[in-house]
């Protein structure tokens, strides 16, 4: 069964942290976790109207990295074109994912950021797929309530749609971190400028997503990582 999980990093107002907690309740979230708030949240419970208890249950944490533990995959939304070269700023419309969605088992992260910021590249490269909501060209930027109303949406009634009798293809947690460990130290070892490391670990890390790959396909590329990495080790 798969369980959802909001994250909202560093949201600012409460008007927004209200409104969002009654979407969390619109949309069956089953669990919010509010990374280093800057908003009031007893006074933000006003415009959570019947959903105050959202606040009540939500974990705050530190860190955005304590926020998405224990979860098989992270989506968080951004407003921000790709820019050349950028693989940080690719991003897959959210009309997009819903045949992904309908193969992932286990908690999904979907992550949203500042109403005036956004969230930072760091933010964005601990996540696992970045999704942008497709808005006209003359003004990209949504409100941040609106922005999570829409993504809440699309993933609510993708996993409605789901049959839950039929299994999952998934990649198994500990056989993606095996990978991308492996893809990491090859990086180091093939590539002497920073942005070809860093872009090689995000599409590693995109390749890897659960649902993209089949459990036999993640296998042979394990395989294939590992077997680099010894060749490499040798000399």
């Amino acid at each position: 069964m798969v369980k959802t999980r909001l994250v909202l990093v560093g949201t600012e107002g409460e008007i927004n942290l209200g409104m969002i907690a009654r979407l969390a309740e619109n949309f069956d979230v089953d669990e919010l976790y509010l990374v280093n708030p800057q908003a009031d949240i007893e006074a933000a419970k006003e415009y959570a109207v019947h959903a105050f208890h959202r606040l009540d249950d939500a974990r705050i944490v530190d860190t955005l990295e304590e926020s998405l533990e224990n979860t098989s995959v992270s989506i968080c939304t951004t407003a921000v074109k790709a820019e050349s070269g950028d693989l940080l700023r690719v991003t897959t419309p959210l009309s997009q994912l819903p045949p992904l969605l309908e193969k992932i088992s286990g908690r999904i992260a979907i992550v949203s950021g500042r109403e005036s910021v956004g969230l930072t590249r760091d933010e964005l490269s601990k996540c696992d797929l970045r999704a942008t909501i497709e808005t006209s060209d003359r003004y990209r930027t949504m409100n941040l309530a609106c922005s999570v109303a829409v993504t809440l949406y699309t993933i609510y009634n993708t996993l409605k749609r789901v049959d839950v009798s039929k299994p999952s293809i998934r990649t198994g947690n500990q056989k993606r971190r095996l990978a991308l460990n492996y893809a990491s130290r090859i990086a180091e070892n093939i590539f002497r400028d920073e942005q070809r490391r860093t872009n090689t670990i995000l599409l590693f890390k995109k390749i890897l997503t659960p649902g993209f790959l089949e459990d036999p396909e993640a296998s042979l590329l394990l395989t294939f990582l590992s077997r680099i990495h010894s060749r490499l080790k040798r000399g």
